[in-house]
């Protein structure tokens, strides 16, 4: 009797067509779709009571990230320390971190907060690339 059951929900699922198998995963972990215009950013269920805090952190975390690397890049023009290696160095990698404060950690925090993608291709694939540590 067993068998016959489980036999019969196998052949019952195979014929259910892939799209709505998917369709139905998503509804169960509770990734709802009522809406059908994807252009537009939906802000995730969880993070509406929240939302405030993470744009309060994100943003001192720009503005100390932006201002305390542009201070050690004006620190080492002003003092002409750039014709050394080392100090070469310490300004290419500010450089590189205020490029990423500025750039990476709004699109960082637009990921936290809605539920889909509305940057493009380009960039689903390269925000990773730049997310990567110096």
């Amino acid at each position: 009797m067993v068998n016959s059951r489980t036999d019969l929900e196998t052949e019952m699922a195979e014929e259910i067509p892939e799209h709505w198998l998917a369709t139905i995963a998503n509804y169960v972990l509770g990734f709802r779709n009522d809406t059908l215009d994807f252009t537009v950013p939906i802000l995730k269920p969880v993070a509406v009571r929240f939302y405030p805090i993470f744009i309060l952190q994100y943003g001192v975390l720009l503005v100390i990230g932006l201002l305390s690397n542009i201070a050690v890049i004006a620190y080492i023009m002003h003092y002409k320390l750039f014709r050394d290696v080392t100090h070469s160095f310490i300004v290419n990698l500010a450089f590189c971190h205020v490029v990423q404060c500025s750039v990476v950690l709004p699109i960082t925090l637009m990921v936290l907060l809605i539920q889909n993608w509305v940057f493009g291709q380009f960039l689903c694939f390269f925000l990773p690339l730049l997310q990567l540590p110096m």
